[in-house]
């Protein structure tokens, strides 16, 4: 599987071009140096190198949390499948942007809803689903949606009637499903701007 990825990284990418300077900059690894056209097309054939691309997704989601300041968890809710997902959608539209940059700009968006310090997670059931959130992702959930006049009373971090009703509303506004149950594209839609 290591070969497929140093195959589409050195294919790809002129290794100078990359190389670290006496500024700062830093030398991309793996994955991180294929290009979007590469990455779509082994998303397709979800091949080993498709695997590889998203551990690679998680291991630099993981060095985030651990280097960067005040994150205990810069992707809260979202799920491996749903930025592999995100960055497919973004690299349809752009074949030659590298897996590195708009895993970055990503992180850069999921910045204001990270997860700060540790949480225990609350577990949320509707019907026959099942998910945890973290307290503080409840409470943004909760404030978008009184922003939006979709709820009223103040944001507690417990998923309660009042805010699965919201998220319902939420829903059917957005054309989606009115679950009220709080699935990742949900989620997405309404926390990301």
């Amino acid at each position: 599987m290591n070969k497929c990825i140093l195959i589409l990284a050195l294919s790809t990418v002129s290794p100078a071009l990359w190389a670290a300077d006496d500024q700062g900059d830093f030398s991309i690894r793996g994955a991180g140096l294929v290009d979007c056209k590469a990455y779509v097309k082994e998303r397709a054939e979800k091949s080993p190198a498709y695997l590889m691309m998203g551990g690679w997704i998680d291991g630099y989601l993981t060095a985030t949390n651990q280097y960067r300041q005040q994150t205990y968890d810069i992707a809260p809710y979202q799920t491996t499948e749903l930025l592999t997902r995100i960055i497919d959608n973004h690299c349809q539209q752009n074949p030659e942007d590298r897996l590195f940059s708009v895993v970055n700009t990503i992180v850069a968006k999921l910045s204001p809803n990270r997860i700060v310090e540790r949480q225990k997670r609350v577990q949320i059931s509707v019907g026959d689903r099942t998910t945890t959130l973290y307290p503080d992702t409840i409470r943004k959930l909760q404030s978008r949606l009184i922003e939006a006049g979709l709820m009223k009373g103040s944001t507690t971090g417990e998923y309660d009637p009042a805010t699965k009703a919201a998220v319902q509303a939420y829903q059917e506004s957005i054309a989606f499903t009115p679950t009220g149950f709080p699935d990742q594209a949900t989620l997405w839609r309404l926390l990301t701007d």
